[in-house]
Order: structure tokens, then sequence, then C-alpha cells
């Protein structure tokens, strides 16, 4: 595959992660119960996973636009490839640091737990919402594992472009010149090898 294509996939998986976290966010926002004293405030299980899901996705958004950015970068000048590896470094860098936010703020079982809790209080009222919410969760697991697929498909292919363009030795001489190097006050001879 050549390096334009696996960096354009890079920026398409990243466009289709961005359409799972944004139904994430709706679902979250759009369907979330309303808190049982103001129904215009949301329950704070409810709110911090909004604001949780908010700042997740803004930070894959920040990563899908350097995305955007690889892409462009190898588009408009395929051979510069010291541009391609520091974007796609600081692409992958900031694609780890918000996978690892989802994981630890949205997706990890402490969270799971607290939405499974307020789902089952309230006599389970909320337990749709919750289950809802999980399963939207769920659902960006693989656009994540696919963007991360991806970057590494992109790294084999500009490390593969880069070692492809190594360095050539061309001999043009027939014989080979051979110095014997003395000691100081000794006679030196050169000889010449065909």
């Amino acid at each position: 595959m050549t390096l334009d294509k696996v960096f354009a996939e890079l920026s398409k998986t990243f466009h289709a992660l961005d359409s799972e976290l944004e139904a994430l966010s709706q679902f979250v926002v759009e369907d979330r119960p309303v808190h049982p004293a103001n129904e215009y405030e949301a329950a704070q299980p409810v709110q911090d996973l909004s604001d949780k899901t908010q700042e997740v996705h803004d930070n894959f958004k920040v990563a899908m636009v350097s995305a955007d950015e690889c892409y462009f970068a190898i588009a408009t000048n395929p051979s510069d490839m010291l541009t391609a590896r520091r974007v796609l470094g600081q692409c992958h860098d900031l694609f780890n640091k918000a996978a690892k936010q989802f994981s630890d703020e949205l997706f990890a079982f402490d969270e799971i737990e607290k939405l499974i809790e307020f789902g089952l209080s309230d006599k389970g009222k909320r337990l749709r919402w919750a289950l809802g919410a999980i399963e939207s969760l769920a659902r960006c697991r693989r656009p994540i594992d696919t963007v991360t697929e991806t970057l590494f498909v992109c790294w084999q292919e500009l490390t593969d472009r880069l070692g492809a363009g190594g360095t050539s030795i061309q001999n043009t001489t027939v014989g080979q010149s051979i110095r014997n190097v003395a000691a100081p006050g000794r006679h030196t001879s050169r000889q010449t090898v065909s």
C-alpha cells in the first residue's frame, strides 16, 4: 500500500471514530434522564458522563485534525518524509492520550459500575438509559482499535519508505588501492591489486 493511501485510511478511521463518539454524545445528552427535583438539570452521574464524554470527544477531534494534517502533508509533498514522521508522531501521541482518557474515565470498570448503579436506582426507571450509554461506550471500542491498527500500518509504511530511500554506494574503480602505514622512520609502499 502506498503512503498516501495509508494516511488517507488513517484519516478515514478517525472520522469513523468521530461519528461513533458523536452518536455517544448525542445519546448521553439528548436522551439523558432528568434530575427528579428539577427537570432541566441532569442527575449527577449523567452530568459527569456528559462532561467526560464531551472532553474525550474534543481530545479525539484534536487527534483527528492531526490525522488530516498527516494526509495533507504526504499528499502535497510525498517526498517529505521528515514532516510526515513528525506529524504522524504528533497524531499518535494525541490519539494515545485520548484513548487512555477514554479507557480511564469513560470505559473503566468503576465508571460502568456507576452507570449500572444509577440505572438500578429509582426502581430501575433509568436502566434503559444506563444500558444504552454502556452499549454506546462499547461501540466506540472497535473504532479506537481500528485507529490503533491503522497507526501501526502508517508507521510500517513510513519506515519502509524511509528505509528504501537509503544510501547507495557505487564503485567506479577497477582495482583497489592499499596503503601500508609504517611506523615513523620506516618506509611505506603503495601497491595496487587488480
